[in-house]
């Protein structure tokens, strides 16, 4: 009825393997539901070319449902999750005798399944993060039959949680904490309930012997110019077999290869090695990613191959006068984290390619980011992912997969946690771009809750998992990468707000105390591993995902269904609406720009203001609230679901530069002789008596030692006269440091409604760097007075190259080309002053540069 796929064995002493990709499947079972989507029990072919099979994927392949991801029809396919489903895949083996071991190996499968070869049941599986090896010797026939009976993930966690007791959770229905699936497939405040299942992972048949793990840990000598080598080499072999000389080949960055001979080696064998005169792995920026390269030899041929950077990376907590420090070490030298948390990139990850990695990774380190934080409601992402990293130099904070919940604890439940986890580490620890582990994403903050909702509450069973299973596992298997008990964590009794010690969510803008984002500097702690604010995706993404058009509208129905964050009506209204004045011709482009310059604004200040407290490591670093999206949202992403920035990924990009310069507007309120000497007891609020001055506060940053550079800072009036210029000269920067340009300068054009423009030059006199400051609340500027007489221009280069020059400051100013193909923008929603035009590379497909569009706050 379907393909069928063959494997002949050609070779019975080593490495035979068929990856099992001819998949079909049927729905086993109805919802008890009339109104269920699938009417027939028939097989149906899987969607063929994807990363492994999820059922959602399969459905729409063969046009049974409708695209969850289209108007609202992720509530008319509900069904899906609430039913079971069976896959099945034949395959014939050629010589069939000619082979002493069989094993299928599962990489991953979601989630209650039974695994049934040729009618007989050979494994039942409860997590889709573990790896499965079956021995299928006895099973195995010329013309084989594979099964997999799915159950639904819903229905078992409700039996779960009925047997073992409700447990709270934040996001998604509370049964979830017992189910090891992606989290977030039950929903969050930024993705769609799409409870899935299938064999999402690769699943494979080894005849003969194989490389069930080939791996290299290593330390380095004091100097790190020597790696001490252990190579772990574990094969699966038929029993008392031994397998023939083994060689292990490495291959440095320049090509320069090392050989290591052994003698007959066992099912399990280690060696040591030491490597002389190595080169060290850098993160983008400080350095070249160099990797080495390991190949295994058997049998004299090549049966494995693995790759690794050989790097320091430490997590230094010193105690200091703030409290205790936090912040990494990489080979060495002190690095400020600049980067985003990341979360899966669709809520179906088979569908994922490689070059969906490759242009996401990518994205990030354009925009000048060295960390990206893999969060624990999502899966331990795919080895492209990692290997992406490795290869780009980004650094992974990585969760593990435990989200916003209290999670059990029964022995079971523990034991398939370990060997989750053991599954897991074995495959990441390669990876050079691992810089640390934390056991969950905030599941201490959600006890604390609700500790302070009844502080008798003391129900936190997991506690074991994260402070005794985890922190030996990671000791054992990782060489002693840093690990935390979990995100936030602070070690103290305020384990996550404690803005002195560990790492915290700062959340008090937008959640919380919903504090102005002005004040991101005093909500700073030693290491801010997530804080955000929500913005619109582009029109574009809106338009495609919404095509009932009558609905294209901010309030409507369907836009409200894209956005799943609860009570961002009031909360987008509050930034947006203390911040910014709405245009007369208001709509949702207008919007769409309007929400996506707040979040900018938003996004940049805390950089900007973080990045200097890394003077003396009182932040060490800043992790976004996120990068991207799952499906066609509104939500704190900095780029929506189709990869397309919003105007905080260029807000974040000029704040995250590896040189640069930035800037405070100090505002002290001078004391009245008529009132008492203490400010907080002298008329509060609607004093209009009384008086405030005003200083500026000047500070450069570099990745790099830099000498003769100039700063020049420039005063506009709230018309947009220039009031005065100021330069500073013969400016010297040091490597990986904040260094103080100008403090408490001022003027008497320094108040609080004039722009300030502030510009960074070389040696040569060529800007290096700019920033700015404007009046806030921006909505009481008169811009109906500084637009007027504005003239943009911009000219065409070539086709890839525009000059954009003002005659007066603009804010804000967005570029859009008039054209269905795809574009990225150097720079874009950035400020422009006269006399300094700006030259914007275009990366587009077009042969010839689309017509240009203008958009700025007016």
């Amino acid at each position: 009825m379907f393909e069928q796929q063959s494997i002949k064995i050609t070779d019975a002493t080593f490495q035979n393997s068929l990856e099992i990709t001819n998949w079909y499947f049927r729905q086993v079972s109805d919802t008890s539901n009339e109104a269920s989507g699938i009417v027939d029990k028939y097989w149906h072919k899987a969607k063929p070319g994807t990363n492994g099979q999820q059922v959602h994927l399969d459905l729409l392949h063969n046009k049974l449902i409708p695209d969850p991801f289209i108007d609202d029809n992720e509530k008319i396919v509900q069904w899906v999750g609430q039913a079971d489903w069976e896959y099945g895949a034949d395959f014939t083996v050629d010589g069939v005798n000619d082979c002493k071991s069989y094993y299928l190996v599962f990489d991953g499968l979601d989630t209650f399944a039974s695994i049934y070869l040729n009618d007989k049941l050979i494994l039942e599986s409860d997590n889709s993060f573990r790896k499965y090896k079956i021995d299928v010797l006895e099973e195995i026939r010329s013309t084989n039959k594979l099964r997999i009976v799915f159950k639904s993930s819903l229905r078992e966690g409700r039996l779960l949680e009925k047997k073992f007791g409700h447990l709270d959770c934040w996001n998604g229905e509370s049964s979830r904490v017992y189910v090891r699936k992606p989290q977030y497939h039950y929903g969050w405040d930024w993705g769609p309930l799409l409870l899935t299942c299938g064999p999402w992972r690769p699943v494979t048949l080894h005849c003969g012997p194989y490389v069930e793990d080939f791996f290299v840990q290593y330390s380095l000598n004091e100097a790190l110019t020597q790696a001490e080598l252990t190579f772990g080499v574990d094969l699966v072999l038929p029993k008392e077999e031994e397998s023939s000389t083994m060689q292990i080949s490495i291959i440095g960055p320049d090509g320069l290869v090392d050989t290591i001979e052994t003698s007959v080696v066992k099912a399990s064998t280690t060696i040591h090695y030491a490597l002389k005169n190595i080169k060290l792995w850098f993160p983008a920026g400080h350095g070249d990613q160099n990797l080495y390269t390991f190949k295994l030899h058997l049998c004299e041929r090549v049966v494995d191959e693995t790759k690794t950077g050989f790097r320091k990376i430490e997590l230094i907590q010193d105690s200091d006068k703030i409290g205790r420090s936090f912040y990494f070490k990489i080979n060495n030298i002190p690095i400020f984290m600049k980067g985003s948390c990341w979360i899966p990139a669709h809520s179906f990850i088979s569908d994922l390619t490689t070059k969906d990695y490759e242009d996401w990774i990518q994205l990030a380190i354009s925009g000048n980011q060295n960390m990206l934080r893999v969060w624990g409601g999502g899966i331990y992402e795919t080895d492209d992912f990692y290997r992406i990293c490795d290869e780009k130099g980004v650094l992974v904070w990585q969760d593990f997969m435990f989200g916003c919940a209290v999670y059990p604890a029964h022995n079971e439940f523990v034991d398939n946690v370990r060997q989750e986890v053991i599954d897991q580490l074995k495959r990441l620890r390669k990876y050079a771009c691992i810089a640390i582990y934390a056991g969950n994403n905030e599941d201490y903050q959600v006890l604390e809750v609700l500790q302070d909702q009844d502080p008798s509450y003391t129900k936190f069973p997991a506690r074991v998992i994260y402070e005794e299973v985890l922190p030996k596992l990671v000791a054992d298997l990782t060489a002693q990468t840093a690990y935390r008990f979990g995100s936030p964590y602070s070690d103290t009794g305020i384990h996550t707000a404690d803005l002195t010690i560990g790492d915290i969510h700062q959340w008090n803008v937008w959640h919380g105390t919903q504090e102005p984002y002005q004040d991101w500097g005093k909500l700073a702690g030693r290491f801010v591993s997530e804080f955000g604010m929500l913005a619109l995706p582009d029109y574009s993404t809106l338009d495609q995902a919404i095509t009932r058009k009558e609905q294209l509208f901010p309030q409507s129905y369907l836009m409200d269904h894209h956005n799943k964050s609860t009570g961002f009506e009031r909360r987008l209204a509050l930034y947006v609406m203390e911040n910014f004045a709405l245009p007369v011709n208001f709509n949702l482009k207008t919007w769409v720009y309007i929400t996506q310059v707040m979040q900018s604004d938003c996004l940049s200040l805390a950089y900007r203001y973080w990045i200097r407290k890394w003077k003396d490591f009182a932040c060490g670093g800043a992790l976004v609230w996120q990068l991207n999206d799952c499906w066609p949202v509104t939500s704190w992403s900095i780029a929506d679901f189709n990869h397309a920035p919003k105007l905080a990924y260029y807000g974040i990009k000029r704040e995250c530069a590896a040189t640069g310069i930035a800037c405070y507007r100090v505002k002290e309120r001078i004391g009245d002789p008529h009132e008492p000497e203490n400010l907080a007891e002298q008329t509060p609020l609607h004093d209009y008596v009384a008086k405030y001055s005003y200083s500026l506060d000047v500070w450069c940053f570099s990745d790099d030692e830099l000498h003769n550079l100039s700063a020049s800072i420039s005063l506009y009036d709230k018309t947009g006269k220039l009031l005065e210029t100021q330069e500073k000269v013969d400016i010297t920067l040091a490597k990986n440091s904040v260094t103080d340009v100008l403090t408490s300068f001022t003027s008497p054009n320094l108040d609080g409604n004039c722009i300030i423009e502030l510009l960074l030059l070389n040696e040569e006199g060529e800007v290096m760097h700019r920033s700015s400051d404007w009046p806030s609340p921006l909505k009481y500027l008169d811009w109906k007075v500084l637009n007027e007489g504005l003239k943009l221009s911009y000219e065409e280069i070539d086709n890839k190259t525009i000059r954009v020059s003002t005659n007066r400051p603009v804010k804000s100013l967005r570029i859009s080309l008039e054209t269905k193909e795809s574009y990225h923008l150097c720079d874009n929603g950035f400020d422009l002053f006269p006399g300094d035009p700006r030259i914007i590379t275009v990366e587009h497909t077009d042969q010839k540069l689309a017509p240009v569009n203008f958009e700025h706050i007016v």
